[in-house]
């Protein structure tokens, strides 16, 4: 009986170091896996063309990882996010939304982009395989789940920066950018609006939602933000080391036809065109409505309104946004959340004593803004002046009207 108890204790502990050899195993054999040992694994840097959704309007980057030997084929991406996220909104706008690395197969990524029309390009990185190594490493090193998430800014911090921070972290040298790519001087905002020119009124919003710091010019590496810049500066960065030099990249090979066709701008529907007309559809109403003592105080209601509600918008990413690029916004000067107050003091019957006062600094202050935002270094969208027009007119047929 004992012998028999020995015997079955013996057996279970040989049970459990066997299972616990075969897990260590599997183990290893993950990691090692993940860290992909072979020589013939290539690695490159893959650049999706602008897309119809404004998070994809400026394409996207990724890393690709393959070593067919073992069968890895994995794409490392940084700009992944969660529509799911609770004040999705709300965050995103404030800059308190997490982006985070994420890691699909080769086959699920090519297939989005099928299915949205965009390009797709890849380049061959030149890296030796201790660089390589390390290169993979850190990726999944920031692939942890407590590494993986990060604020997003669009600028500084997006899914080009991520990546073009890492392969310099990771190569044996200094990384040597073409500084001829830059003919001439641009802003951040110029920058930008380069990618939107099929889409007008998003780049007339953003402009109204950018403060001065979108106007700073932008450093060669800056340009990296824009994924069609990052692949054409990665086709003449050199690695520079004591032993000489060679070229980062390679060409970029399509390997996704561009299917999507993007919107042709209008000069008709664009926000100038639009904006200056209703000025002087405004003007024109304005003058008539004061000589037939028509003042449609509805539109006013409206119009304040919605200008002053934008303005309260503005002043909450003053004082609460994490995005620097919409601080010291001086278009809260005409986009003014007092315009909320004139709004509501038009719904009552008869207007406060401080309604006209209140009217009239608020013209002189628009009127004063016009020709002094010209010296400002935040640039203005043409749009908007007209629409700072029909503000002015529309304060000046208050004003006399309560003269």
């Amino acid at each position: 009986m004992w012998e028999r108890d020995f015997k079955s204790l013996i057996m279970g502990k040989s049970l459990k170091l066997f299972g616990l050899f075969v897990l260590l195993v599997s183990l290893r054999l993950s990691a090692a896996k993940a860290q992909y040992p072979t020589d013939s694994a290539s690695i490159y840097l893959m650049t999706a063309t602008p897309g119809e959704e404004l998070y994809s309007a400026w394409g996207h980057s990724a890393i690709r990882v393959s070593s067919p030997s073992i069968g890895y084929d994995i794409i490392y991406n940084y700009g992944t996010f969660d529509f799911s996220t609770p004040n999705f909104y709300t965050k995103f706008t404030f800059g308190r939304l997490l982006y985070f690395l994420s890691k699909t197969s080769f086959e699920d990524f090519t297939y989005e982009y099928r299915m949205t029309g965009q390009g797709l390009y890849q380049q061959k990185l030149n890296l030796t395989n201790k660089e390589k190594w390390q290169l993979v490493n850190k990726l999944e090193t920031n692939h942890l789940p407590e590494n993986r998430y990060y604020r997003y800014d669009f600028f500084r911090d997006n899914c080009a920066t991520r990546i073009r921070d890492i392969v310099e972290k990771s190569v044996d040298g200094k990384i040597v950018y073409d500084a001829t790519f830059i003919k001439k001087p641009e802003s951040f905002r110029q920058l930008l609006e380069e990618s939107l020119v099929s889409s007008p009124w998003t780049a007339f919003g953003m402009d109204l939602m950018m403060g001065k710091g979108a106007d700073s010019i932008a450093g060669l590496r800056d340009y990296m933000f824009l994924p069609a810049h990052y692949k054409s500066l990665y086709l003449n960065a050199k690695i520079v080391s004591n032993g000489g030099s060679h070229f980062l990249a390679e060409a970029p090979v399509q390997l996704l036809p561009v299917v999507l066709e993007l919107p042709k701008p209008n000069k008709v529907t664009s926000p100038a065109f639009i904006c200056w007309f209703a000025f002087l559809i405004v003007l024109g109403c304005s003058i008539w409505g004061y000589k037939k003592n028509r003042h449609a105080q509805w539109f006013d209601i409206i119009l304040f309104s919605i200008t002053g509600i934008i303005g309260l918008l503005l002043l909450a990413l003053a004082l609460e946004t994490w995005h620097s690029v919409m601080l010291k916004n001086m278009n809260i000067v005409w986009l003014n959340p007092l315009n909320v107050i004139v709004a509501t003091s038009l719904l009552l019957k008869k207007q406060p004593n401080w309604h006209r006062k209140l009217m009239f600094a608020l013209g002189i202050l628009i009127a004063m803004f016009i020709p002094v935002s010209f010296i400002f270094q935040q640039q203005i969208p043409a749009a908007a002046y007209a629409l700072m027009g029909v503000l002015v007119v529309r304060v000046v047929k208050m004003v006399v009207k309560s003269a």
